[in-house]
């Protein structure tokens, strides 16, 4: 498959929900099945976490998984907290390896004598309780820097973390300071940017500071420290397509600033209201959301030059079935056998078309052997029968193909 994004989305509407930020990457390339979790959402993120690493055969025994904690707000470090512990039957479900996170002792520096730092100081203790549970498991804990690169596969990223320079002695309960604080990852074959609760500079600025040139960015702080200044530079500068959190109908409050400037200065922008799929080969990126493929761009990743074998007449078949269910969950499922959904979507339709171009009379490829093995030369081995089944649907003779 080479390398692949996920971002597990939730199924329905909610209403101002945050339930943080969580997305992993998969590398399988050279026979490999490694993961890198970043974040890990509040419990309900965490159990979509759980099923979609699941749905990938990440398990104990042939695949590892390494985390990263962008920052100590509860929404994004529980989930790894979960992930690092999670048993079945009594056993360690997951073969987690390496935590990345940045030193907790570093917050201290953000302390005042305000209300704040009563949870500037919880967060501390947190992240230090989370680092020592991940020792005690044998997991290597490794504190990030800035401008650090980490290289593992084809998975390779660099991050940054921006400290601000002051924090106000007014702040009533510390979240600027630890927003400012977060990890940012920076996916450079791929020219993704994902930003935890945000830099503590703009975004744009910290693009200014170290030449980066993100295609695909992740909201910061669920989308409310994406300003309009910050959003105008990044598309004038290459940044053509967003995502965050937001599980709402419409534009929540504290999603609104971010959102609506993204869309306003003209990005694509996705919410996880549905999952958010993005397979990276050959030089491009392929994104899926809301059961078709969003976009596609340029990538200085090439990886493998295909995905996998064509789509199989058995796997064309269950789609038509149903098996795989509708919209972002058949793309998941899909990708998840190791087919890329567009060129298995392609195969479906040839079959529906066919089928209902014979059924028609708009084409004619005679009748019984004769039609099934001119349909198996010009398709593929089995698909004849697969499209004759297809047409007795269409007359009512079966209920499924």
């Amino acid at each position: 498959m080479a390398l692949f994004w996920h971002v597990p989305g939730f199924a329905s509407h909610q209403t101002d929900r945050r339930e943080g930020d969580t997305q992993w990457f998969r590398d399988d390339t050279n026979g490999r099945n490694n993961f890198l979790v970043i974040d890990g959402g509040t419990p309900t993120y965490f159990n979509l976490l759980l099923k979609s690493l699941k749905l990938f055969k990440a398990n104990v025994d042939d695949s590892e998984i390494r985390c990263l904690i962008t920052h100590g707000h509860y929404d994004h470090y529980k989930g790894v907290r979960l992930l690092i512990n999670h048993k079945t039957n009594g056993k360690y479900t997951f073969n987690v390896t390496v935590l990345y996170m940045y030193d907790p002792e570093s917050l201290r520096s953000g302390l005042r004598d305000n209300k704040g730092s009563g949870y500037v100081k919880a967060e501390i203790e947190n992240l230090k309780a989370i680092a020592n549970e991940a020792k005690a498991r044998g997991i290597k804990v490794v504190y990030l820097k800035n401008k650090q690169k980490v290289s593992w596969g084809d998975i390779k990223f660099q991050t940054f973390r921006e400290q601000p320079s002051k924090v106000a002695n007014d702040d009533r309960y510390g979240d600027s300071y630890l927003n400012d604080g977060s990890l940012c990852a920076w996916f450079w074959e791929i020219k993704y940017l994902t930003t935890g609760d945000g830099p503590g500079i703009g975004v744009d600025e910290l693009c200014k500071k170290y030449g980066l040139d993100p295609v695909m960015v992740k909201g910061p702080h669920h989308g409310n420290c994406f300003i309009r200044v910050c959003a105008t530079w990044m598309k004038a500068h290459g940044c053509l397509y967003y995502w965050d959190n937001d599980l709402s109908a419409n534009i929540t409050d504290f999603l609104q600033t971010g959102r609506e400037d993204a869309i306003a200065v003209g990005m694509t922008v996705l919410d996880v209201v549905g999952d958010i799929n993005g397979l990276f080969f050959g030089n491009r990126a392929y994104v899926y959301h809301k059961g078709k493929n969003v976009f596609n761009y340029d990538t200085a990743y090439a990886g493998a030059k295909t995905i996998t074998q064509k789509p199989s007449v058995t796997l064309v078949r269950k789609i038509l079935r149903g098996t795989y269910g509708n919209g972002d969950k058949r793309i998941t499922n899909v990708i998840a056998l190791n087919y890329a959904p567009g060129e298995s979507q392609k195969m479906v339709t040839k079959v529906v078309n066919l089928a209902n171009d014979i059924k028609s009379g708009k084409v004619n490829y005679g009748k019984n052997e004769e039609r099934i093995k001119k349909i198996d030369t010009e398709l593929g081995k089995g698909y004849g029968q697969l499209v004759q089944d297809y047409i007795n649907v269409l007359y009512g003779v079966k209920e499924a193909v």
